[in-house]
């Protein structure tokens, strides 16, 4: 692994395709840029097996956030397939948190024909190996080769245009480097957020107009007003570095932020899905004071108030020019809000780190916590009457949810929500279908899956024909995407669950105004994807009750395009025509749920 704040000499490449052993000259391609890329050194990593087996997935979580660059190996059969699209999504996510240099695409179709595939593909950095494939495999060996010698972390946005590694303690944020460049993949960075932060699936687009602002009365007004906004920015810095210690603040006044931190889903999910969520911390601290000669400051994640011990250190800094930008991960992708809700920095010796916080609070400096204090107004859960704080709501919603782990369905609301949104888009890809001639056997199942995930196995048997077995795991299968009878449910569907954990946290007295905001976006999103869910639910009651031979008829066609099309979006959302960005889905939402649990940095009192 590269030494922190500084980029790998010899990068490892994942290969993402989905060949099968008849797609001879692909073959060869694939072979031979995997030879060329070797012969540079490079370490190149390519699944065994085609990417609609069931262990590819698993296969590249493990292995891609240990690599550098991810290579879409681009082929009709890959355009289509559901496998891939997630792969490239994923591997996107990382290049979004700094984790991967960069996500490109080689074209390797060999006749040529036009292939329908996501339009976030287009974005990226693209080598056309179509038609002269020698050629485009030794420009694609250039651009990592540009990749070899290390740059720290501290050069120049030029020298790193097209290198965003993860910033190491006391860097500037990693969106800094903010040159445009055509060896990098969107990221984070290049988006507007808030209103409504777009998905990391496209990239923002726009151009910019120059002006000449010196020749015309307009220009000059404009001069005016940039040397009066200059101003006041240098007198706002003037007054911020006026508090350079919370010591400083006197008693009364108005509490002072020094910034915030927030957890992030780095998307790597396990089988049982309770790793990969609110496993990274994102902190952004500001006009942070400096410890005394011999001190340092030390960063903790600490337990509830109820639980002592087991303080996680996430790290020893000094300030630079009174800025902390940390992104920590946890080296084992588990859930950290399942375990912490309290944030503190502890001013003690430089000499020795301790392996948990000083007891001696007058050494505390800055601290956070997500609130705690039972809401007096009650809530009935099942035949219970509960008092829940806005961290037990936000657990539910993100780490676990104690009606569904009654299931054994751990991991919280927010990613089975996601995760089964997302097998809905893939059963629709399939019961669309890409080959001629198409299998109406595997096609009637898919439609089947659709309705018991949405409907819930109590539910289905309503609108799939008499006799209709369960084809999805009927544990899993227990809550539905949607609730058609609440009654007749063990749980809330998930979207409706969800619902109801946002309207009790918002009307919490604790929630802050941030939360309020988010919470609505999350919600006018949610009853977006339920009006998606909606209607692929009406074109599978339909279709489901079809004959094999009317569903390999022509005239269904419209039908299931609409089934996938609505399916699509309910997942990943949709691009504003305007602005080019994606936003909405399920994707969206479950990226930015954790900032629900967003922490405030305040002095620290006793």
């Amino acid at each position: 692994m590269p030494k922190r704040g500084h980029v790998m000499s010899s990068p490892g490449v994942f290969i993402c395709h989905d060949l099968d052993t008849k797609a001879h000259q692909e073959l060869q391609i694939l072979t031979r840029l995997r030879q060329r890329l070797e012969e540079t050194g490079t370490t190149v990593t390519v699944y065994p097996g085609r990417a609609s087996d069931d262990g590819f997935l698993p296969f590249l979580n493990q292995t891609l956030p240990d690599l550098q660059w991810f290579i879409l190996f681009q082929t009709p059969a890959a355009a289509q397939s559901y496998q891939v699209r997630m792969a490239v999504n994923t591997a996107l996510k990382l290049l979004e948190q700094r984790r991967l240099q960069g996500v490109v695409r080689f074209l390797a179709s060999a006749d040529g024909s036009p292939v329908e595939m996501p339009a976030e593909w287009t974005s990226l950095p693209t080598f056309d190996g179509s038609y002269d494939y020698p050629r485009a495999i030794e420009k694609l060996v250039l651009t990592l080769e540009q990749d070899r010698a290390p740059l720290p972390v501290s050069a120049s946005p030029q020298a790193v245009q097209a290198l965003l590694p993860t910033p190491s303690l006391g860097s500037s944020p990693a969106s800094t480097p903010s040159t445009p460049t055509s060896l990098r993949s969107p990221g984070q960075a290049d988006y507007d957020r808030p209103v409504l932060p777009p998905n990391r699936l496209v990239p923002f687009g726009g151009s910019f107009r120059d002006f000449d602002f010196g020749t015309t009365e307009r220009g000059r007004a404009i001069i005016g007003l940039s040397f009066l906004l200059v101003a006041t920015l240098v007198l706002g810095t003037v007054m911020a570095l006026l508090l350079t210690h919370p010591s400083q603040t006197p008693a009364g006044s108005t509490i002072i932020s020094y910034g915030h931190l927030q957890f992030f889903n780095t998307g790597l999910t396990g089988a049982d899905n309770t790793t990969g969520i609110c496993d990274g911390l994102d902190i952004h601290l500001q006009n942070l004071g400096t410890p005394q000669n011999g001190q340092s400051f030390y960063a903790w994640l600490l337990r509830d108030k109820s639980q002592l011990g087991g303080a996680l250190l996430l790290s020893k800094f000094t300030p630079v020019h009174g800025r902390l930008d940390l992104r920590y991960t946890s080296p084992n992708h588990q859930n950290l809000l399942a375990s912490y809700s309290r944030f503190l920095i502890t001013e003690e010796s430089a000499s020795l780190t301790p392996d948990s916080p000083t007891a001696d609070l007058t050494r505390w400096r800055y601290y956070a916590e997500i609130p705690q204090v039972p809401d007096p107004q009650a809530e009935t859960v099942g035949n219970t009457t509960v008092h829940y704080s806005n961290l037990d709501h936000l657990r539910h919603l993100l780490s676990g949810e104690p009606q569904l782990d009654q299931l054994s369905l751990h991991g919280g609301l927010s990613v089975w929500f996601f995760e089964n949104v997302s097998k809905i888009f893939e059963w629709a890809s399939t019961a669309r279908g890409t080959g001629v001639p198409r299998d109406a056997t595997e096609m009637h199942n898919a439609l089947v899956k659709i309705l018991d995930y949405l409907d819930g196995t109590e539910l289905v048997a309503q609108d799939v024909p008499r006799g209709t077995p369960i084809l999805v795991d009927p544990t899993v299968g227990r809550v539905p995407l949607l609730t058609l009878d609440e009654k007749a449910l063990p749980v809330p569907g998930y979207i409706r669950h969800i619902e109801l954990d946002l309207i009790a946290l918002t009307s919490s007295p604790h929630s802050s105004a941030a939360q309020r905001q988010l919470a609505g976006q999350i919600d006018a999103e949610l009853n977006r994807v339920k009006a998606n869910l909606d209607q692929v639910r009406q074109d599978a009651r339909q279709l489901v009750n079809m004959s094999p031979k009317q569903l390999l008829a022509s005239s269904t066609f419209p039908l299931l395009d609409d089934l996938l099309s609505q399916a699509r979006t309910a997942f990943i959302g949709e691009v504003n025509p305007a602005t080019g960005v994606r936003s909405g889905g399920a994707v969206w939402i479950f990226d930015h749920m954790p900032e629900l649990a967003a922490l405030n940095v305040t002095p620290y009192k006793t």
